[in-house]
């Protein structure tokens, strides 16, 4: 048992925390250099059982603490220093507040005496993320006044509210007076330490609700499903192996057509069913999108990447919209949901496969799949017969090469619109992730790094280059990452995804400020940093990068070189082939 430290009462406070920490699972910590947080980071660093990583700035440490809570489901612990430090922790904080992921950022402060004089790296943090975070609360300079049982009460708290049924962000700020360490203080023999001393367990143990349906909305939900004849499962992010394994059994109860986001885990796996792997190119075509309009949308799990689905029910209400959802925020940009259902996806799933009978496969059913397999292989023979490496060359590839029980980080822009709309599916054991609460393109290669490290696995990372150029600081911490990671930097020379919108038509603003045309590459950031580096011209050159790096499972950044106006030439003639597809004349109703 952990004995009363002979120290100063704020490495007392601060060991007293992050021992209560430890208890309540909070065994990752990562730090940004400072001297005001000197407590924190030195009793995070002799605490028994916990993982601390210094990281150089703390935007890459939060974004990195993010990864990891989003791998494993628990928060990890932010520790900063006073000042700018605190502010730059805040992309990583509004991204776990948009996407529900635990996080908990703790801050050291100046104490009163201090604020609001001029002093040094003095700001106001009090409440400083405002509204992003799920609770904050201010500590007081540490005190002999004041009874530890204050502290583990509100570390208590603070970690219940990080995961607690609307997970995501806690922001505790903590006074510190100097001395940080030196002097040893008079400490009274408080009870409740000599208590707390006598136990390995929390202070204060909240018990997570666990919510599922009532009989009476399951027996509601189960005629109207049981009853339907055009139904859509539409699945989102899903959070663990659980819910994807009870989604899975209800896909093959239920024998609806399903669209799966990238995000579900279910995307580039082979379930067994119609999975509707391409339904945003079906929806390009209008007949396509009228003739096969859902009577009922049930979605599971969190958001959809693909926005022409959101705008597809928008214009073609279904007439229910039932959304099942961990967490009471609204996600309904398009004002269609009917239903929202706060319950546990597995739960949710479980009990409708219990309820439900096994429901044949329709006619409507049949003919989307076939649909959807003929774009499978317009897409196939598209990418193949193309010479030069392209963007979704890349992205198809690496969903064919990733070895079963790896991990994928996708980044936002392209990549993660190639990998939905290219990728195939034949791989089971794929974790997969991506930042999309806010789909910034901020922080990528640090989330990717701490999803790395919570899952414990070889992860790949495909990444724009302006994702890279944005966070390559945070290659820095690619030496205190002990899991590989495989960095594809798909290297186009600007902002490609420009050329998809319409101020591409703007000739006179939209080279320079919009595709942005840079000259960089990445070989010395790579040589900079320690790690590996290879650079691919063409499709055999990046199939052997990528074999090579995941057969040696060392820390790798492979260049792929590609003309974005070709790629973007690719993809606008597959989206040619699928409309043709989509003949009204020979159609007829789906």
């Amino acid at each position: 048992m952990p004995q009363q430290p002979q120290c100063s009462l704020n490495l007392a406070w601060a060991q007293w925390m992050v021992e209560e920490l430890y208890r309540l699972g909070c065994r990752r910590f990562y730090m940004g250099c400072g001297s005001r947080s000197t407590p924190l980071t030195v009793a995070a660093a002799r605490q028994i059982g916990v993982e601390a990583t210094l990281c150089y700035d703390e935007r890459g440490a939060a974004f990195r603490a993010l990864g990891y809570a989003r791998a494993t489901g628990q928060a990890a612990v932010v520790v900063t220093t006073s000042g700018t430090a605190v502010a730059n922790c805040m992309p990583a904080v509004v991204e776990a507040s948009q996407d529900g992921i635990p996080l908990l950022i703790f801050t050291a402060d100046r104490p009163p005496e201090l604020l609001d004089t001029g002093a040094n790296q003095a700001i106001d943090q009090t409440r400083f993320f405002g509204t992003t975070v799920r609770w904050q609360f201010e500590l007081p300079c540490a005190t002999a006044e004041i009874d530890p049982a204050f502290l583990w009460t509100t570390l208590d708290q603070a970690v219940y509210r990080c995961h607690g049924l609307d997970p995501g962000p806690v922001h505790l700020n903590w006074q510190i007076r100097e001395p940080f360490l030196s002097g040893l203080e008079p400490q009274p023999q408080w009870e409740s330490l000599r208590t707390w001393q006598a136990q390995d367990t929390p202070w204060t143990t909240y018990t997570q609700a666990s919510p599922q349906l009532d009989d009476e909305t399951l027996s509601r939900l189960s005629q109207l499903i049981q009853q339907t004849e055009k139904g859509l499962l539409m699945v989102g992010r899903l959070d663990n192996d659980c819910d994807r394994q009870a989604v899975r059994d209800l896909i093959h109860r239920l024998n609806w057509p399903v669209y799966a986001d990238l995000t579900s885990g279910l995307r580039l796996a082979e379930v067994g069913t119609h999975m509707m792997r391409h339904f945003d190119q079906e929806l390009m075509e209008k007949s396509f999108s009228e003739s096969c309009r859902p009577q009922v949308v049930l979605h599971l799990g969190g958001r959809i990447t693909s926005k022409r689905v959101g705008l597809y029910f928008q214009e073609y209400r279904p007439d229910h919209y039932l959304v099942v959802q961990d967490t009471p925020r609204r996600y309904d940009p398009i004002h269609c949901v009917t239903e929202r259902i706060q319950a546990s996806v597995a739960h949710v799933a479980s009990q409708l496969v219990n309820a439900l009978e096994q429901k044949l496969l329709t006619d409507w059913s049949q003919a989307i799949s076939v649909k959807a397999q003929t774009i499978q292989e317009i897409i196939a023979k598209s990418i193949e017969s193309e010479s030069s490496l392209s963007e979704p060359y890349v992205t198809r590839r690496v969903s064919e090469m990733i070895p079963e029980g790896t991990a994928l980080f996708v980044s936002n822009s392209m990549p993660i619109r190639d990998v939905d709309l290219y990728g195939t599916a034949n791989r089971s054991d794929i974790k997969v992730a991506a930042n999309r609460g806010a789909s910034g393109i901020d922080g990528i290669v640090a989330t990717a790094l701490g999803w790395a490290e919570g899952n414990d696995c070889v992860t790949t990372l495909l990444i724009g280059d302006m994702a890279l150029i944005h966070d390559s600081s945070s290659l820095s911490m690619l030496a205190s990452c002990k899991t590989p990671v495989i960095i594809i930097a798909i290297n186009n020379h600007g902002s490609g995804i420009f050329r998809f919108l319409p101020i591409a038509q703007e000739e006179d603003v939209f080279q320079e400020y919009f595709l942005a045309p840079h000259a960089c590459n990445f070989q010395g950031l790579a040589q900079t940093f320690g790690c590996d580096y290879a650079l691919a011209l063409t499709k055999t050159e990046f199939d052997q990068a990528y074999q090579t790096a995941l057969a040696q499972q060392k820390q790798c950044l492979i260049e792929v070189e590609v003309d974005g106006q070709e790629s973007f030439a690719l993809r606008k003639s597959m989206k040619q082939k699928i409309l043709a597809l989509f003949d009204p004349t020979k159609m007829g109703d789906c």
